[in-house]
């Protein structure tokens, strides 16, 4: 498994976003919630997130 920053988390969430709002026409107001949802993520406090080690 490899690991990534946290703006390489937020460019790939992004490119998600763009590619299934390409793929399923969704409206230009979804489109904004969505991209919306992730950029609230920047702002969250990753160090209280519970991290699951590999066995």
């Amino acid at each position: 498994m490899t690991s990534g920053t946290g703006i390489d988390v937020y460019l790939a969430l992004n490119q998600i976003i763009q590619v299934h709002s390409t793929m399923q026409k969704v409206s230009d107001e979804r489109f904004l919630t969505m991209s919306e949802g992730v950029a609230k993520l920047i702002h969250t406090d990753f160090s209280k997130v519970t991290v699951l080690e590999e066995e």
